[in-house]
């Protein structure tokens, strides 16, 4: 990759993931760049024209009256299109971005029909167009920046004119505009490396898509959606870690996939991971006020955080997510639950340890604070120990859907995706 270089100054230097330079880190650290050259430069636009020729289809029910191929098409699209304006609904930024939101969604359904598309991934989606947005705006003006100071010393040739010229730079971020192409498809190589676990590549590229070994500290990005941005400051971070083949996405296998079985492994795992090092929390929760892990952390998941998080911190924490892998996830999580303990622990009933859960969350705008939790207050947390608990996560699961799956033959109950 070519920007492995400085993905090996960051983790061995300890440093924060400069913002301008974020999609750029996070293409090369998830495979995204090696996928995006694989396929070469018409590959994007073929899927978007694939996706959407398959949203203008007609609904059709073939002679059973089951749903044919082509209905499931147009289903893809019925709902992007439904879900478009309830993405971030005010920001002016992100309706900027409606237009290249539903192309990079409908692209991705084509590309990982196995996949399709999965409410919550709009949210994704739409953060990762952001970012990219405001990677290239905030690169232009460090770039006028560095200029404005160079002209600056030039002119005062020696004298600390610095308020005077300051008010002639130019501000950040700059005003909401719409993606270009580019950058539109930066947000689609994004998303092919979160979440299509149905591809693989042999091309070699950082292993940031769930490494083995899990360090304690990890790689702390700076910046904001809304804006991304930020200054770049030390940092921990983890070593390097060595080129692996890419295979498969960043997050775990299934995690949109039918019945949302993936994502019901992780919040089994999340709630075994909970259990020994909160047990009084977890022994209150979710035994004494019958609230399940998914009732707390399914939004996290399946959003990635973006709908829950401020964006500043939820951009800090993806910073991890795409060097560190999925592991980032349950850190995460772990590390609200345990800062919000008090008022989960005060609650009532069920529905107060949402509301606790969801404020405590909403209310994380010292990223720097939530970060040092998850990768220092957490404690150690090997892949080991969560690939053990999705395994036992994963078969309580099977069972459900067993079970479910008899419900259904003898006419009680169904299931599915939103």
């Amino acid at each position: 990759s070519q920007h492995r270089p400085l993905l090996q100054h960051l983790f061995f230097n300890k440093q924060r993931i400069p913002p301008h330079l974020r999609p750029r880190v996070w293409s090369s650290a998830s495979g995204a760049s090696a996928r995006r050259e694989e396929h070469g430069p018409d590959y994007y636009p073929a899927m978007v024209h694939m996706g959407e020729g398959h949203a203008a289809v007609a609904s059709a029910m073939n002679g059973n009256g089951e749903s044919s191929p082509t209905t499931a098409k147009s289903a893809v699209g019925r709902q992007v299109d439904l879900d478009l304006p309830r993405t971030f609904p005010g920001n002016a930024r992100v309706e900027l971005c409606l237009p290249a939101l539903r192309r990079v969604l409908l692209a991705f359904a084509a590309h990982a029909p196995e996949v399709g598309y999965c409410q919550s991934m709009n949210f994704i989606a739409a953060l990762l167009l952001v970012a990219t947005v405001l990677a290239d705006d905030g690169e232009l003006h460090e770039e006028e920046d560095d200029e404005s100071e160079r002209r600056r010393r030039r002119e005062s040739n020696g004298n600390d004119n610095s308020k005077a010229n300051s008010s002639k730079r130019k501000p950040f971020p700059q005003p909401p505009r719409a993606p270009t192409p580019r950058e539109e498809e930066t947000a689609f190589w994004l998303l092919v490396a979160l979440a299509d676990d149905s591809s693989s590549s042999s091309i070699s590229v950082p292993a940031g898509g769930g490494a083995a070994n899990d360090k304690k500290k990890s790689t702390r990005g700076g910046g904001g959606v809304g804006g991304i941005g930020g200054s770049s400051s030390p940092a921990s971070s983890s070593s390097a870690h060595p080129h692996l083949p890419l295979a498969g996405s960043i997050l775990p296998p299934g995690m949109y996939g039918r019945d949302l079985k993936g994502c019901r492994v992780e919040l089994g795992a999340l709630a075994r991971l909970l259990r020994p090092r909160q047990p009084r929390l977890a022994k209150h929760v979710f035994d004494a006020l019958s609230c399940d892990a998914s009732l707390l952390a399914t939004e996290w998941f399946l959003c990635l955080f973006a709908t829950s998080l401020p964006a500043e911190t939820t951009a800090r924490l993806w910073d991890s997510l795409f060097v560190e892998g999925n592991k980032v996830l349950h850190r995460a999580a772990l590390a609200l639950l345990k800062r919000h303990s008090k008022s989960l622990l005060a609650a009532g009933n069920a529905g107060s340890a949402m509301r606790a859960a969801r404020d405590g969350a909403a209310g994380e705008h010292d990223a720097e604070g939530l970060l040092g939790t998850c990768f220092d207050g957490v404690g150690s947390l090997p892949m080991s120990r969560i690939e053990h608990a999705r395994k036992e996560a994963g078969k309580e699961v099977e069972r459900e859907v067993a079970g479910r799956a008899a419900r259904r033959a003898a006419g009680v109950g169904g299931g599915g995706r939103g």
